[in-house]
């Protein structure tokens, strides 16, 4: 391992502000190099500001009262999370890659809005460009021009996760709308080719046809149309069928025209909260949200999700979609893709159909240490030679199946190290834009507005997507940093694959820091990571009982919780925490937790809302394993003999509360 990695070291700012002034240097570039552009734009121009303006004295009011008021600024900014420092293991953010900061504010200065191209010109090019690096990088196809991917960014992962329901909503529902749009169009679909493509026309069929084969069925019926009465008839039977779909009748009359039950959301209990957000936005509603168990590993069930999957198909539930999870927030573990791509397969054979979306907001830009140059996926033995532990089988498989699934939620703004917000959302097929098309005649030209198979404009991004007004330079920043470091191991895989070796690291030095500390205190890695998330449950020596356990490691949180309130000097380190909850549970895995952990048998599984509260770590920040002192202790190092203090302390406190009380 190569602890000073040059790539790494021009990469970032710096925790000491080491490469300040190579950041100043570019910030200057860019806003001279702005500045010309504005003077060359149009020369002959006269200009609107006298010389004498810097002698006014208005106008030296208002610079004074700028310049008083940045200086309060920076100083109430001092009051921040030190993300950049390698002292900060806890929340989802580090140092920002200088190639994308500097993008970002020369891309400020244009105020470029990507809702079209009249409103942000290249930006949106850029936009359009990133998509497509983060769809190779998941390695969906470009080679088939009929069904090439597309992506575009967002504010965040969970907009880009309701975009995904909203758009699979369109694309399931489709089929039902369009043949009884054909009805009314007098088209009468029964005696047409699509029954030699679904067979009978019933509802419970329509709404269980494969996502591949929604657009070819909307080809079909509109080219049924061209043949019956030409271009008039092909506008009858878009305006029919548009009057028929959810987005126009509202999900009640819809559901209740076609006689269907409303279709289901399966996700595991680890699932973001965005989706629960999605659910009620859309109009599905919490309840329609099936829970799929997870395992010892915090990831999806498989057994789970195939028990419910049988039991939706027996009662002729539709289901909408399955969503699994590639880095969850709280632990950073991976759900089975594979797994969930498998039972799609099995189940649509079976007639009971539904899509597959990856909520990789957290995992996403790890595929890039997966991805060789050439855009093939690395071999796991290949793999094995660069890291100890990582990837296990199981994470090696989910990440070949992610060009198998629908459509991808990626977050540029965790993992990718860029400034937000930046979250970003690829799909496998671009054709299935054309069911989200919205246009306003003061932003788009009505004659680029298609009807059916006309090309699509997807350089107007603000017809596809759910946000109007995007800012461009949130494009230009994540164009730059991928133009700089590819998605693959040689570029920004080099940066994560940094990421990867401190948790492993980490991994082996907790492993000696348990024996350590075992006379004073419980330590226990619920399971090994799959990525650079690592969670820690604690609980004192000789202690059986759960509140007793939960407040000891909630005071040892305590000297390590950020507080506005406080200067950041006063914390040696900063992390975040979360809880197991019983109800994520299984009665296996409480019972192996209680053992491990030495809690009282039956602890968790008596108490239907118990929870064991632990210490998480994200340990994305490139510095980690870099020495700081003449010692060669990194900071992995100086964390552990911080926990062991606090440990200590708080051990004291708890021993000596138990002798009063007796």
């Amino acid at each position: 391992m190569n602890e000073h990695d040059p790539t790494i070291d021009a990469a970032f700012l710096g925790p000491m502000a080491e490469n300040a002034g190579l950041l100043e240097e570019w910030m200057v570039q860019a806003v001279r190099d702005y500045a010309y552009w504005r003077r060359n734009l149009h020369p002959e121009d006269k200009a609107v500001m006298g010389a004498a303006r810097e002698f006014d004295l208005e106008y030296l009011k208002v610079k004074a009262d700028t310049e008083d008021a940045l200086r309060r600024l920076a100083a109430r900014m001092k009051r921040s999370v030190p993300w950049f420092s390698p002292r900060h293991m806890g929340h989802m953010a580090s140092d920002l890659l200088m190639p994308a900061l500097v993008g970002r504010v020369l891309g400020t200065l244009y105020n470029p809005n990507n809702v079209s191209t009249d409103a942000a010109g290249a930006a949106v090019e850029m936009e359009l460009e990133v998509g497509m690096d983060l769809a190779r990088m998941f390695g969906f196809s470009t080679a088939d021009q009929t069904a090439m991917p597309w992506g575009h960014l967002t504010s965040g992962g969970s907009v880009a996760n309701y975009e995904a329901l909203r758009s699979m909503e369109a694309l399931r529902l489709y089929p039902l709308a369009l043949v009884a749009g054909m009805r009314d169009a007098g088209l009468a679909p029964e005696h047409t080719e699509m029954t030699d493509v679904l067979g009978e026309l019933t509802s419970w069929r329509l709404i269980n046809v494969c996502v591949d084969d929604v657009m070819p069925l909307h080809a079909m019926a509109m080219q049924i149309a061209l043949n019956n009465g030409g271009g008039d008839a092909v506008a009858t039977l878009h305006k029919a069928v548009e009057n028929q779909r959810i987005e126009a009748i509202g999900s009640v009359e819809f559901f209740r025209r076609h006689n269907v039950a409303q279709p289901v959301l399966l996700a595991p209990v680890s699932a973001h909260y965005s989706w629960a957000k999605g659910a009620k936005l859309v109009g599905l509603g919490t309840h329609q949200i099936v829970h799929i168990d997870v395992d010892e590993r915090m990831r999806m069930d498989a057994q789970s999700l195939r028990e419910n999957l049988e039991r939706l198909l027996a009662n002729k539930t539709p289901v909408l979609a399955a969503i699994s999870v590639y880095g969850t927030t709280e632990f950073g573990t991976l759900d089975p893709v594979h797994a969930v791509v498998k039972a799609r397969e099995e189940f649509a054979e079976r007639g009971l159909a539904f899509g597959v979306h990856v909520d990789a907001a957290w995992g996403g830009y790890l595929v890039s240490v997966f991805r060789d140059a050439d855009d093939s996926l690395c071999s796991p033995e290949l793999m094995s030679e660069r890291f100890r532990y990582f990837p296990s089988s199981e994470v090696y498989e989910a990440t070949r199946a992610l060009n198998q699934v629908d459509s991808i939620t990626v977050d540029p703004h965790k993992l990718g190290f860029i400034p937000y917000p930046a979250g970003a959302l690829v799909f496998r097929n671009r054709e299935w834009a054309r069911l989200q098309a919205q246009a306003a005649p003061y932003v788009f030209d009505d004659q680029t507005q298609a009807i059916s198979d006309t090309p699509l404009a997807l350089e107007d991004l603000g017809r596809y997507v759910l946000e109007g007004s995007k800012p461009g330079s949130s494009a230009i920043s994540v164009a730059v940093a991928h133009d700089v470091f590819p998605l693959n191991c040689d570029g920004f895989g080099k940066i994560i694959a940094q990421t990867i070796r401190a948790s492993e690291v980490f991994h082996d030095k907790f492993l000696a820091f348990t024996d350590e500390i075992r006379d004073v205190a419980t330590v226990v890695m619920p399971f090994e990571p799959d990525t650079n998330i690592v969670c820690i449950a604690l609980n004192p020596a000789g202690n059986g009982d759960l509140d007793t356990a939960n407040r000891f490691t909630r005071n040892v949180f305590d000297s390590m919780r950020f507080s506005a309130d406080e200067p950041a000097q006063l914390r040696d380190f900063i992390g975040s925490f979360t809880s197991f909850d019983q109800s994520r549970m299984t009665n296996e895995v409480a019972r192996r937790f209680e053992r491990e952990l030495q809690l009282d048998a039956g602890t968790l599984e008596r108490h239907p809302e118990a929870h064991v509260f632990v210490l998480r770590h994200t340990l994305m920040n490139p510095w980690l394993l870099r020495p700081i002192n003449d010692h060669g202790k990194d900071y992995i190092d100086m964390y552990f003999e911080f926990l062991a203090t606090q440990i200590q302390m708080q051990s004291s406190v708890c021993l000596t509360s138990t002798e009063l009380q007796q």
